[in-house]
């Protein structure tokens, strides 16, 4: 088994965190007799989601740090799928969203953009925060 890096080990505790919650609900409900249909539900709900969830809702702010580093670093798309080995493509409009890249990998060439960056500028990365007004 591979080594996880940091990202990949926070977003495993949170699933393992709301995978013991839903457990928790259900147990309490089943102890207090209390198992009406939609607090089981809404438990095993809890349950089903804490499996990828995490990794779900981070998805978009890695593809955002992940371009915010290539262009900091000044890395084309090719470069960067090149490291990601997610193969190579013939499609004239292709991003992150609608092509199916493991989250692994994800993590993996996250990693390694940050770890770019630490070299070449010699500080950590710090995404910039859109404000909506």
């Amino acid at each position: 088994m591979k080594k996880m890096v940091a990202n990949e080990k926070i977003d495993s505790l949170v699933s393992i965190n709301f995978l013991l919650l839903g457990l928790v609900i259900l147990f309490v409900c089943r102890v207090y007799n209390f198992y009406n249909g939609w607090i089981s539900f809404l438990g095993f709900i809890v349950v089903i989601s804490s499996i990828n969830g995490s990794m779900a809702f981070r998805r978009k702010k890695q593809i955002q740090k992940i371009d915010e580093l290539r262009k900091k670093l000044n890395l084309s798309l090719e470069e960067i799928r090149d490291m990601a080995e997610v193969g190579e493509y013939d499609l004239v409009n292709w991003d992150w969203k609608n092509s199916f890249i493991s989250p692994r990998k994800f993590y993996l060439l996250e990693d390694v953009l940050e770890k770019m960056y630490l070299i070449n500028f010699g500080e950590e990365f710090e995404m910039k925060e859109e404000r909506r007004e």
